[in-house]
């Protein structure tokens, strides 16, 4: 018991300086990975979206709307499909052998705009690696969070309970989101309908995985954040930015490699007439602007 206890001081112990640069770093990782991965993501549901059009009528140029993360829980199959495009199953609440079996179905059927099968494309690289190492540093983040900020929060000992609570949650979300993703990959890559209780045992990780999430709170709030970040990064005006910014990378390329040109050529006309007097010297200094 005095084991226990002693262990629970140290880790809410006040931290130091190479902790939360690690804590930082971790940080950063989990938001790289998430957007990295957000590119991949967009590429299957657009995929997803353009098999919907087929059965949508009057559907708008980028297809109908993604299936809901309860819409499954509420609408029959084929109702659903008549005004939904499909969705990637670790986003919804419910799924079973059904959704799943026309998920492999459409998938399978649609190219990315890369040229890959999209089935091939969620199961690697969106949910093998890039989720599971989302899943691991996101986890992490938050349990070094939770840890770091403890000793710094008033109302004692309650928040203290709360924090070891949120840490302890981000941990469980992180064990339930590599379990779930292997379990997804596996019943997915496989031929041949899928099995009932694979389905159901990958639809509950998913299920533990939104819970525990949302219980740690910090995990919760980071990643809506990073829902927000992605959704600008994919918006008009991030793109517009970036392409301004490429353009002004661009001229400046081009304006240092013909004063680069420019420079060369004077100096050898320079070297010819063998003018280094004041003028020379000075048109020399003015050539660098």
């Amino acid at each position: 018991m005095r084991d226990d206890q002693a262990f629970i001081e140290v880790l809410l112990a006040p931290k130091g300086v190479v902790f939360w640069l690690v804590t930082i770093a971790v940080c950063i990782a989990a938001a790289t990975i998430f957007l990295m991965n957000a590119r991949h993501r967009d590429l299957i549901d657009d995929a997803l979206r353009v098999a919907a059009r087929e059965h949508v009528p009057d559907s708008p140029a980028e297809g109908p709307p993604q299936t809901g993360i309860f819409d499954v829980c509420r609408e029959e199959m084929a109702e659903l499909l008549r005004h939904k495009a499909l969705a990637t199953p670790e986003r919804l609440w419910c799924y079973d052998k059904g959704y799943l079996d026309v998920f492999i179905a459409t998938a399978s059927s649609q190219l990315t705009a890369t040229g890959r099968n999209a089935l091939k494309h969620y199961i690697s690289p969106t949910l093998v690696w890039n989720d599971v190492a989302f899943a691991f540093a996101l986890a992490i983040s938050v349990a070094l969070v939770a840890l770091g900020m403890a000793p710094w929060l008033p109302w004692k000992p309650w928040t203290d309970h709360l924090m070891l609570f949120f840490a302890l949650m981000g941990l469980l979300y992180g064990l339930a989101d590599v379990a779930e993703d292997w379990k997804l990959a596996a019943v997915l890559d496989k031929t041949g309908p899928v099995d009932a209780a694979d389905a159901n045992t990958a639809n509950l990780l998913t299920r533990i995985k939104l819970v525990t999430i949302c219980l740690s709170g910090i995990g919760g709030l980071a990643f809506l954040l990073l829902q927000v970040v992605a959704g600008f990064w994919r918006s008009p005006v991030f793109v517009k930015i970036a392409k301004g910014s490429a353009l002004l990378a661009g001229i400046s390329k081009i304006r240092l490699a013909v004063g680069a040109v420019h420079g060369k050529a004077h100096h050898r006309s320079v070297g010819r007439n063998g003018k280094f007097g004041g003028q020379g010297l000075a048109h020399e200094c003015l050539a660098g602007f």
